[in-house]
C-alpha cells in the first residue's frame, strides 16, 4: 500500500490517485468519497473490510450515463470492485483497486 495523498478534497492510497483523477476528469464525475477512518466507515454503514479503510476505493457522482461509462472503463482497467448503487449518500459509482 502507498501513502495517503489528497485529490479533490479526499484522501487515497497514492497508488490509485492516477486512476481516480482519470475517471473524474474523463467522465466529468465529482469525487464524493475516499479514505475513511474505522469510525466513519461504521457511521456510513460500510463493510468491515471496506477498501475505503485503506484508501484504495473512490466514490464518484454524476449522471447515470457518465457513471456507467466510467464503470465500464474501470472494469476493463483492473478495478477489483465496480458498483453503481444507492447507498446512504445517494446513487454513486464505487470503484476499488
Amino acid at each position: 500500500a502507498g501513502n495517503l495523498a489528497s485529490y479533490a478534497g479526499h484522501q487515497f492510497d497514492s497508488n490509485i490517485i492516477s486512476q481516480v483523477r482519470y475517471i473524474a476528469r474523463t467522465y466529468d464525475l465529482r469525487v464524493s468519497g475516499g479514505h475513511r477512518t474505522a469510525e466513519r466507515n461504521a457511521e456510513v454503514g460500510g463493510v468491515a473490510n471496506s477498501h475505503h479503510l485503506t484508501g484504495r476505493a473512490a466514490d464518484f457522482v454524476g449522471t447515470s450515463e457518465r457513471m456507467q461509462a466510467a464503470a465500464s472503463w474501470a472494469r476493463q482497467n483492473g478495478a477489483l470492485e465496480v458498483l453503481i448503487h444507492d447507498a446512504g449518500s445517494g446513487s454513486h459509482l464505487h470503484v476499488a483497486w
